[in-house]
């Protein structure tokens, strides 16, 4: 500044002198900081026991952040902010996913995805994108958070895998929110920051419990195959369900290499079977009817079937249930059910039965516009489609409206949730995504789209 210009500034009345400093000072800002995705950064050795940044003890997690009050249920906290403004703020987004390795295929197309969001007009050159290859180990996974951290990511997408996401919860900032991409849900109740967005089958059971009762179904059987997935998948289905109100009438757990079920069967559906009902029915019989040699047939005591088993045990599976009289109820079940089997059976038996998948967007999606406008042709698969909605809810957020910290973490609780094109998804009071899949029916010898949610 020259002494001119001083002097000018010096001998202007005190309200013009402000108005002209604060422009001056507009002018002489930097400009903002320009990367778009820089490339990655391949982390293959142990983190150094000397950082000072890795604490030696972890820290314990903090109570979470109130939700935002969306009374009454119509409302969310959403109104307050404009969608539509332009004023894009700048964000740097680290990603921590395996992009080699047993897992690769997976972590790389989750990233392009990312990098497919992250490239859109909408943004300009507002963002920072870095991102770890944590394939290596958990401690690959621990150093590249700290060095997201340390190098000013204020959002982070990742990790993808089990032990890395339980690698980095002890250490993570309460003010940094992290979405991790993992199928495992229940991690993001340990730790205020760490949300869970997902497409795996707890994730679809959870959905297909909340639609049960929807459909006013109160009362349901869970029939499982042996696996530990399978277990999983139905008791992630049982509790959502009584915790929605529902009751699980029995469980039964059966070999998916087995051909005959029958036996197994008959007593599942003795267990069902109303208590009150049978009762009912046997104090008539008892007193107006002196025989009592009768083929008795009683409405089956369940309102659906839920089938955590592959496609081709549910084709088995449910001509053999119509033997026992389990017939003309729902079956549902999550997209485990699509194993190029389901039909083998040509569909006889299973004419009331709805399952989910994940949602694939459709040709009118603006996201298979971009995909295609960017490799040519294709359609982006359910996981591209995940890791595109992961990474513009971060940008809606973190850069259209410019929230951060613990106002980043506090916004991703919206009761309203986010449209996503892999399926709406909002982030429950643990931090777990409740997801919207489509639900399918099978009609003849095809499957049919019931009902569409993306």
């Amino acid at each position: 500044m020259n002494h001119d210009t001083m002097n000018t500034l010096h001998t202007t009345p005190l309200p013009l002198r402000a108005i002209a400093l604060g422009l001056l000072a507009l002018l002489l800002l930097p400009a903002c900081h320009n990367t778009v995705v820089p490339g990655l950064l391949h982390s293959t050795g142990k983190p150094e026991t000397s950082n000072p940044s890795i604490s030696n003890k972890p820290t314990m997690p903090v109570a979470r952040p109130p939700i935002v009050d969306a009374s009454p249920v119509s409302q969310s906290a959403w109104p307050r902010y404009n969608w539509e403004q332009r004023g894009m703020k700048p964000i740097h987004i680290g990603v921590i996913l395996p992009l080699h390795g047993r897992y690769g295929d997976y972590g790389r197309t989750l990233l392009n995805g990312i990098r497919l969001a992250v490239s859109s007009p909408d943004w300009g050159h507002m963002v920072q994108l870095t991102v770890i290859d944590a394939a290596s180990s958990p401690a690959v996974a621990l150093q590249g958070y700290e060095q997201l951290v340390k190098n000013g990511a204020n959002w982070i997408i990742g990790p993808l895998l089990r032990d890395n996401v339980e690698a980095i919860i002890p250490y993570l900032h309460d003010d940094i929110p992290v979405i991790s991409l993992s199928k495992h849900s229940e991690f993001a109740a340990k730790h205020p920051a760490l949300f869970i967005h997902s497409i795996a089958r707890g994730i679809q059971a959870r959905f297909m419990a909340r639609e049960a009762i929807r459909l006013k179904m109160r009362r349901i059987g869970i029939i499982t195959g042996q696996s530990r997935s399978e277990r999983e998948e139905a008791m992630i289905f049982a509790k959502a369900f009584t915790q929605a109100g529902g009751e699980i009438a029995g469980t039964l757990t059966l070999n998916n290499n087995s051909v005959n079920y029958i036996n197994r069967l008959r007593t599942f559906r003795a267990v069902t079977d109303d208590e009150l009902v049978l009762r009912d029915l046997d104090l008539g019989l008892h007193v107006f009817t002196p025989y009592r040699r009768l083929d008795v047939r009683i409405p089956p005591g369940v309102d659906a079937l839920y089938l955590a088993m592959p496609g081709a045990t549910v084709a088995k599976l449910a001509g053999q249930l119509a033997y026992v009289d389990l017939r003309k109820i729902p079956m549902l079940g999550s997209n485990r059910w699509m194993d190029r089997h389901l039909l083998d059976d040509s569909g006889r038996y299973l004419g009331a039965s709805l399952f989910c998948q994940p949602v694939v967007p459709n040709n009118a999606s603006g996201l298979v516009t971009h995909y295609r406008g960017t490799w040519g042709q294709g359609t982006p698969s359910a996981l591209f489609a995940l890791g595109y909605d992961t990474a513009h809810i971060t940008l809606l957020l973190g850069s259209r409206l410019g929230l951060q910290g613990l106002s980043a973490v506090q916004a991703l609780h919206d009761d309203a949730g986010f449209p996503a094109e892999s399926g709406k998804v909002y982030f429950n009071e643990q931090g777990a995504a409740e997801k919207n899949f489509d639900v399918f029916m099978i009609r003849g010898t095809k499957i049919l789209l019931n009902q569409r949610q993306g």
